[in-house]
Formats: structure tokens, C-alpha cells, sequence
């Protein structure tokens, strides 16, 4: 029994000890994005190691928490569930789950019904992922008759967002894609996977090439919000679409998975909803 449990120990340790040291190298190939960034830009302010290492555990607790909550990753986190013109649909990130959105739905300053989508495969490629989105939104639709839809998307969820806008969404339901931490040009850490929607986001992707003349050219509302403390997408700019009618917020010092924590955010989002609710 004592050598079962020292093994079940001792996995758990390698497993921890190798997910900080990835974190770690994230946050190293971040302090040397921002330095390159100073070089260019010399008046760039650059985080303290204090500030640094504060940020590297914040955002190693968000990355784990998905594994303490995942008894919540099928759980119904619908709010104002009711029939309705208008919907939220919230889409989460690479590898995670609906309950990234748990904190952040309650945030929302509405009394529009606001639901949460699992894509899936985890590892499958784009197409696969918004086909699971598809499904979602369907079933949303037989359950409120909602014509028009909003989606607040994180990291790859807004690249999945708009593929299902542009190729599924026959009806045209989507009106508005609020897209937070998005890879519209890549991100140089797509090297570090070797799943098909990883791929799919490494710079010059063709893909990608494809999905941003489609959005340039669609009547669908597009909001970014991108951070220069990115640890994930590289450069941070490349979560900016530079669409002419592109309404946009640019964060400071929030790492990828901060912003669905971030006040900043929220407010930013509640202001851009009121507009299009108004309309």
C-alpha cells in the first residue's frame, strides 16, 4: 500500500513539476518578447521579476483550475434562460472547458439569456470545433427561437466563432463576435503542439489567411481586445484584426488567461453590449 501510495505521489510531483517548468518557459519566451518589444520601442515599460513571477502563478492557478473543475465541464451554467430574440454564447479557449466562463457570465450586465459551449474534439481540427459549436447554437435555437446571436469568444474559441459564422451559419444568426486574446495572425507558440487546430494558428497559416479575408469582407460586428502582456499569443498584436469598423480595447499588463478575470474587460464588454442591445 505505502509503495502504491508513493507512486501515486510521485506522479503527481513529476506531473506538477513539469507543468510549472512549461509555464516557466512561456513566461521566459514572454520577458524576452517584451525586451525586443523595448528594443523597438524604448519608452515601453518592461514588468518588474516581482511583477513577473506574480503573474506566472496567477496564471499557472488559472491554467490548473480547469483539472479541480472539471466535475463542472457538463454542468448547465445557462443564466436568464427564457425565450428570446437575443442570445450570449460564450466559447472558451484551447484545451478548455466551459468553465473558464464561470466567474465572468455573472459579470454581464444583461437580461438576455447568456449559455456557454464545450467544443470538441479538444484536438481536432477547426472545422471539427465549430461543427460542436453548431450543434450548440441549434439546440439554443429549438429552446429560446433566437434569430440573433452574440458571441463572446476566448483565444481560439474567436477563430472557431468565425469559421461557424462565415461556413455553418446558413441563417445568419451570428450579428457580433467580441473575440478576447484571439490569434488572428498566429501565434509562434503553435510549435509547442502538435494537434490539428494548433496548426492551424501558427503564423502564416494558410488557414488563417483564408478566415480573416472572409471577416474583412462580412457584415459581422468584430470587437477585439488584446493585451502586450500576452503569454501566449506572440506577437500580441497579432489579437488584433485591424478591421476598418474593428472596435477595440488594448490591456496593459493581463496574461491570457487573466482577461477572463480582468474588471477592465468586463466593464469594456458591458459598454459594447449595451450598444448592440440598443440596436
Amino acid at each position: 500500500m505505502r509503495t502504491l501510495l508513493k507512486y501515486i505521489l510521485g506522479s503527481i510531483a513529476a506531473y506538477l513539476a513539469f507543468f510549472l517548468i512549461r509555464q516557466l518557459f512561456i513566461f521566459t519566451y514572454l520577458f524576452i518578447e517584451l525586451n525586443i518589444q523595448r528594443l523597438e520601442t524604448p519608452n515601453l515599460p518592461i514588468p518588474t521579476n516581482k511583477v513577473l513571477m506574480s503573474k506566472y502563478l496567477r496564471e499557472s492557478e488559472l491554467v490548473f483550475r480547469r483539472r479541480w473543475l472539471f466535475p463542472f465541464k457538463n454542468y448547465d451554467l445557462t443564466l436568464n434562460r427564457q425565450p428570446a430574440e437575443q442570445v450570449i454564447v460564450l466559447v472558451h479557449g484551447y484545451t478548455r472547458s466551459q468553465t473558464d466562463w464561470i466567474w465572468f457570465r455573472k459579470q454581464l450586465k444583461t437580461n438576455i439569456p447568456i449559455y456557454t459551449a464545450n467544443l470538441s474534439p479538444k484536438y481536432g481540427n477547426i472545422h471539427e470545433m465549430a461543427l460542436s459549436l453548431a450543434t450548440k447554437i441549434e439546440a439554443i435555437k429549438d429552446e429560446t427561437g433566437c434569430n440573433n446571436i452574440i458571441i463572446i469568444a476566448h483565444s481560439m474559441g474567436g477563430i472557431v466563432a468565425h469559421h461557424y459564422a462565415h461556413n455553418l451559419d446558413t441563417a445568419n444568426r451570428v450579428s457580433n463576435i467580441v473575440a478576447i486574446g484571439t490569434p488572428w495572425y498566429g501565434t509562434k507558440l503553435a510549435f509547442m503542439e502538435d494537434s490539428l487546430n494548433a496548426q492551424a494558428i501558427q503564423p502564416q497559416s494558410i488557414f488563417l489567411n483564408e478566415l480573416r479575408q472572409k471577416i474583412f469582407n462580412s457584415p459581422i460586428k468584430h470587437y477585439s481586445i488584446a493585451s502586450r502582456f500576452d503569454n501566449m499569443i506572440y506577437p500580441w498584436s497579432s489579437a488584433l484584426l485591424d478591421k476598418d469598423s474593428e472596435q477595440k480595447l488594448i490591456l496593459e499588463d493581463v496574461s491570457h488567461l487573466a482577461m477572463l478575470f480582468s474588471n477592465e474587460v468586463v466593464e469594456q464588454i458591458n459598454t459594447w453590449l449595451s450598444a448592440i442591445l440598443l440596436n
